[in-house]
């Protein structure tokens, strides 16, 4: 075959190569895109299938929402303000809330929220909470405040009109409590950060322990409707007093009825190592206010309980623990128990924190002779009962301390009682200044020189020395 005929068979098989290559390019093509037309159809059909039974769903949630608001006359309850701090009656025929959306994911750590009234009017609003309660109480309350000067004549404590935050009772259906402090969890997996307060420190400074320590503990079921009561150092008198019992006024308030109240004896701070178990003080309150052992739930460092329903108090801390608080302690525990109200009292004393492992006074022998000069008697009270405090400072005249949680007691002194407090310089914390306004007392500050030690971990554990001249200058002015 010539070279010639040899290049045309050439060119011709390469031509017929060429077409059936382009024809399977064409068939494959086709297939292609049939089989996106297809993916896509699925996908389309999916969505509007999809959609019609969100839109099923929506109408069903709805229609329940319209039948509970024809049922319910008011489904977010609000309350005024109760100036004799009488309890409401109680209405025991209204409809409890309940929780009909998708329960959240009880192993993982829950996601923040730091408002409960916003959560309860978002969570009605979806239709996912029914007959919601949340009960305001106090709105537009304030107190006013006298200044407090120090010796050398300058201003410690501004005289201040402060309005406090309206305080508040809700309850949390399907809620749950978790964690050794108590932090309440709603049905949808969201922390409600303004109820569950926490203090901390170090590396971990500003972050909740809902999410640094979380850990998904056995859950626990109620169908009981409980008080959740739990704080962060509730193991301290003066947060027991004002942030845990402070808030059963609110609650009282309220008019809602609880079976159970959640309370723990001890918190997991930076500072505690202490053996778990309540505190004799915390039992003696609890008795004090009628409370059965039986209602109460302790928490630990493994706890996780989901109740039928959690009942939660704003927190007195975050409103500058205003004059209701004080009134209500006193109420419960001077007047309610007969103790005298009127009158002066005959006693001066000082409060030693000769115990304290911080905070120590290091011329605390000196101080001593200076007051029992005076005729003043000193008292430790870490081994007083309650009761015994308060009688102590029932009946005090002056009271000189080193700040301090015993100084709660001041609450129950009768009005006109003068108190000395005494600070370190870089501790210096206004909540018995605002107490002794709320009480009627005569207030006074002295300012010591503070003592770093090896191992302190905040500013409030620095020593003290008490400038005894100063002391001796306030003592005379008081006591003439």
């Amino acid at each position: 075959m010539s070279i010639r005929l040899k290049r045309k068979s050439a060119t011709i098989e390469e031509k017929k190569n060429r077409a059936k290559s382009a024809k399977k390019k064409k068939t494959k093509s086709k297939k292609k895109l049939k089989k996106i037309k297809k993916i896509r159809l699925e996908r389309k059909l999916r969505l509007k299938r999809k959609l019609r039974l969100k839109r099923k769903q929506r109408l069903r949630r709805r229609k329940r929402l319209r039948h509970t608001r024809a049922t319910v006359n008011h489904p977010v309850h609000s309350l005024e303000q109760e100036m004799d701090h009488q309890p409401p009656n109680e209405n025991r025929n209204s409809p409890l809330p309940h929780w009909i959306g998708e329960e959240g994911d009880i192993t993982i750590a829950p996601s923040r929220f730091d408002n409960t009234p916003a959560w309860i009017s978002q969570s009605a609003e979806q239709g996912r909470l029914i007959a919601p309660v949340y009960k305001e109480l106090y709105p537009g309350f304030s107190d006013f405040y006298l200044e407090a000067r120090d010796m050398d004549g300058s201003i410690r404590f501004n005289e201040a009109r402060v309005s406090s935050p309206s305080s508040f009772a809700a309850v949390i259906p399907s809620g749950r409590i978790w964690g050794i402090n108590g932090s309440v969890i709603t049905p949808d997996n969201v922390l409600l950060e303004d109820v569950s307060m926490e203090f901390s420190i170090g590396q971990n400074f500003g972050i909740h322990p809902a999410f640094s320590r979380w850990a998904p503990h056995p859950l626990l079921y109620t169908p009981d409707t409980v008080a959740s009561l739990g704080f962060s150092d509730s193991q301290n008198y003066f947060h027991w007093l004002y942030d845990v019992l402070g808030r059963l006024h609110i609650l009282q308030l309220s008019g809602i009825k609880v079976d159970k109240y959640v309370i723990n004896p001890r918190s997991k701070i930076f500072w505690d190592s202490d053996a778990d178990g309540p505190r004799p003080f915390q039992e003696e309150s609890l008795r004090m206010l009628g409370i059965d052992p039986e209602q109460i739930i302790e928490t630990h460092e493994n706890f996780h309980l989901k109740a039928g329903n959690v009942v939660v108090m704003s927190h007195t801390e975050r409103r500058g623990y205003p004059k209701w608080s004080s009134e209500f302690l006193r109420k419960v525990f001077l007047f309610d128990r007969g103790l005298d109200v009127k009158g002066q009292g005959s006693e001066y004393i000082y409060i030693s924190r000769l115990k304290a492992t911080r905070r120590r006074t290091l011329n605390e022998t000196d101080v001593i002779d200076l007051l029992t000069s005076h005729g003043f008697k000193i008292y430790t009270l870490e081994k007083m009962s309650m009761d015994e405090q308060i009688r102590l400072f029932n009946n005090a005249k002056v009271v000189v301390a080193p700040h301090g949680a015993g100084l709660s007691n001041i609450t129950f002194c009768k009005p006109g009682t003068s108190i000395i407090e005494i600070f370190t310089p870089n501790w210096i914390k206004d909540c018995y200044w605002r107490i002794s306004n709320h009480c009627n007392l005569d207030y006074h500050s002295l300012v010591g020189e503070g003592v770093t030690w090896d191992g302190m971990r905040w500013d409030g554990e620095e020593d003290l020395i008490v400038d005894l001249d100063q002391l001796k200058q306030k003592l005379t002015q008081i006591l003439i």
